[in-house]
């Protein structure tokens, strides 16, 4: 019994420091517009919600002519959470170290980051090796961003929102 005891108390020890805790996103400010997507097979545009949170973390959600989301990337921390709901897939990891085919939305949010809280104008920023970016800011907030490597690209387009991200609207 005792034997069993211990057994059940390593494995509980394991399976407890295999849990990912993920930070609670808490948006701070939002900003709409919509985001043109583009790869040598394929164009998207869509509809775009940027959310800023606390602690060096973003969120952006894209619909297509519905209020109901398609994708929600997160980076809240160092955690990249990404929900696909038109697909059903969700995938959540290291920020620095997304799938293939994420990479080039996590590269996205931590541009957003970047530019989030810099100072007006037009400025180059340095995401990730293989991807360049220009960015126009304006109150601190990116408006407009350019972002593109060799094989896809993002152009977002951005206005303040005119509701609170709090406010269930």
């Amino acid at each position: 019994m005792r034997e069993f005891s211990r057994r059940s108390g390593i494995l509980f020890l394991l399976l407890l420091s295999a849990c990912h805790t993920v930070p609670v996103f808490a948006p701070r400010e939002s900003l709409v517009g919509k985001l043109l997507w583009k790869t040598p097979s394929r164009s998207l545009v869509f509809d775009a919600v940027i959310q800023y949170g606390t602690r060096n973390s973003v969120r952006i959600i894209l619909s297509k002519e519905t209020s109901s989301p398609v994708l929600i990337v997160t980076r809240n921390a160092s955690v990249l959470d990404v929900q696909d709901r038109f697909q059903g897939r969700h995938w959540r990891g290291s920020a620095d170290h997304p799938p293939a085919v994420l990479s080039g939305w996590a590269v996205l949010a931590e541009t957003l980051l970047q530019a989030s809280g810099t100072a007006n104008g037009t400025r180059e920023i340095q995401p990730a090796a293989g991807w360049s970016a220009t960015c126009r800011i304006q109150n601190g907030n990116p408006r407009e961003l350019n972002l593109a490597s060799k094989t896809e690209s993002y152009r977002l387009v951005l206005q303040a929102a005119s509701f609170s991200p709090t406010s269930g609207r």
